[in-house]
């Protein structure tokens, strides 16, 4: 399936795989998932990329540990088989990180990576074959081969005949082609399609705040939104402000002199898009009350209210829509299934599970504080991946 013959690059793992299954959070692969978090946590290049280093953290050994103590299942269970990744286009650390999904569930895995080339792909593929390379993790390498294809190519149909599981990462259209492909009866799979974030702040929590905690706060805010350029489905694209309405400029000037003060920048292909993106929603949408004169580094268009049905939006690279609303009661009607994180400030835990109960909330699948928004985990997306990705065995 992986031959020489095969129009595809191998960039890390083995073309001969071992197709047998392990139990979830099998010993050599918390282990060796430990020795990649160590040479990423180390490696010169690395360190300088920000997802990779929150990757890291994930899966170092005390992370490796949490995930296994929040799926807390006791019964025997073992991976489903050979398992096919599609990686995002847009963001390059996922595919690491659905490799190791795939990897601590008992897999054996293809990791389809982006066709675009990524330094952060580069440089997670140096450091996983430089692991694997070494005498503990050989056996490893049989275990997952990250490879990349041209998408005109027939290979994903050919590999989706052959797997028992498969992890589709992209838009609508995307996952909707690639789930139409033939793939054997009982194979299972586990989709991320478009999906957007938003994030609700109360007005008066806010405007309380003393300098050093309004640092803090639009800190944390700029890691959820900034770290990946908006590209991840969990960054926020709204920021709706909650409770007596105050004027925001405060936060957004502290944002402003914050994205300075971290030298963020964006290149040419970056802000023609933006700029295409702020203005297509200046011609298309009536209910832009105003824009804020920022750099071009931030962009806050004023909406007269939350929309009736929030949507994905195009923006990037700090492109966000602003409005307020009185109570969360206001925003539960908004909450279509394409809504994937919440994050707030200034609003207690147990008001927010009390208020997703009482509106049975159609969407959202994680609501977690400001600075939280990119925290991975085995629980993404309403999943427990490892669950989706490992099936039980019963015995009596």
């Amino acid at each position: 399936m992986l031959d020489e013959g095969s129009n595809l690059d191998l960039l890390a793992g083995n073309r001969d795989l071992r197709d047998t299954c392990l139990p979830p959070f099998a010993p050599p692969v918390c282990e060796f998932l430990g020795a990649f978090s160590k040479a990423l946590r180390l490696d010169p290049q690395a360190r300088k990329k920000p997802d990779l280093q929150t990757f890291a953290f994930w899966c170092r050994p005390a992370g490796i540990k949490a995930s296994q103590e929040l799926c807390n299942d006791s019964r025997l269970r073992l991976g489903r088989g050979l398992t096919l990744h599609i990686a995002p286009g847009n963001t390059p650390v996922n595919t690491a990180l659905s490799l190791a999904f795939g990897l601590l569930a008992g897999n054996v895995n293809i990791v389809r990576a982006p066709s675009r080339p990524f330094e952060e792909i580069d440089i997670l593929c140096r450091i996983l074959n430089d692991v694997v390379s070494g005498s503990p993790y050989q056996d490893m390498a049989r275990r997952f081969a990250i490879v990349r294809y041209a998408k005109d190519l027939d290979l994903t149909a050919t590999l989706s005949r052959a797997c028992a599981a498969r992890m589709i990462w992209g838009g609508d259209a995307t996952v909707t082609h690639i789930r139409s492909m033939p793939t054997r009866p009982d194979c299972v799979d586990v989709v991320f399609p478009d999906r957007l974030s938003l994030c609700v702040m109360d007005s008066d929590a806010v405007a309380n705040l003393g300098d050093d905690d309004l640092a803090a706060l639009v800190r944390a805010f700029f890691n959820d939104a900034y770290t990946m350029d908006q590209n991840a489905c969990s960054s926020p694209r709204y920021v709706i402000w909650c409770g007596k309405k105050r004027d925001p400029q405060r936060f957004w000037n502290a944002l402003e002199h914050h994205i300075k003060d971290r030298s963020y920048t964006l290149h040419a292909e970056q802000a023609v898009s933006k700029a295409t993106s702020v203005l297509k929603a200046l011609a298309i949408r009536p209910d832009i009350q105003a824009v804020q004169p920022y750099g071009i580094t931030l962009s806050v268009l004023d909406l007269e209210t939350v929309p009736p049905c929030l949507k994905t939006e195009s923006g990037r690279s700090g492109f966000f829509f602003q409005t307020h609303i009185h109570n969360l009661d206001d925003l539960a009607p908004s909450l279509s299934p394409k809504v994937q994180t919440l994050t707030y400030f200034g609003i207690t835990p147990s008001s927010m599970q009390e208020w997703t109960l009482r509106h049975g909330i159609r969407g959202i699948s994680r609501i977690v504080p400001v600075g939280h928004a990119l925290d991975m985990d085995v629980l993404w997306d309403g999943f427990n991946i490892v669950a989706e990705l490992s099936r039980i065995v019963h015995v009596t």
